[in-house]
């Protein structure tokens, strides 16, 4: 049997990766990213839980600060969309529908 203790594979901690090229993974965002991303789901009048649950969906991340740099930006891209959708749905005479965000 496949031995899974301290000889498993490395790298399984989630410590960010802080070195740069060599193909390694595009660096979390930072505070301030975060705090913008936020900023601008609460002035565009998302349901910051619908947002997170496309990027679940989306990007396979659960939690804002997880978002590395390249998805933070696909991430901010779509926020504008999604509020026109949901503009458009709400002025048609109904609540925004889930598929705001497919």
């Amino acid at each position: 049997a496949p031995h899974s203790g301290p000889g498993a594979p490395r790298g399984e901690r989630g410590a960010p990766n802080t070195s740069g090229g060599n193909g390694a993974a595009p660096p979390r965002i930072s505070e301030a990213q975060h705090r913008r991303l936020e900023a601008r789901i609460n002035e565009l009048g998302l349901d910051r839980a619908r947002v997170k649950r496309w990027m679940s969906r989306a990007l396979g991340v659960e939690h804002f600060p997880d978002l590395d740099v390249l998805q933070y930006q696909q991430l901010d891209d779509r926020l504008e969309a999604f509020a026109e959708r949901i503009a458009i749905e709400t002025e048609a005479g109904g609540a925004p529908q889930a598929s705001a965000f497919g």
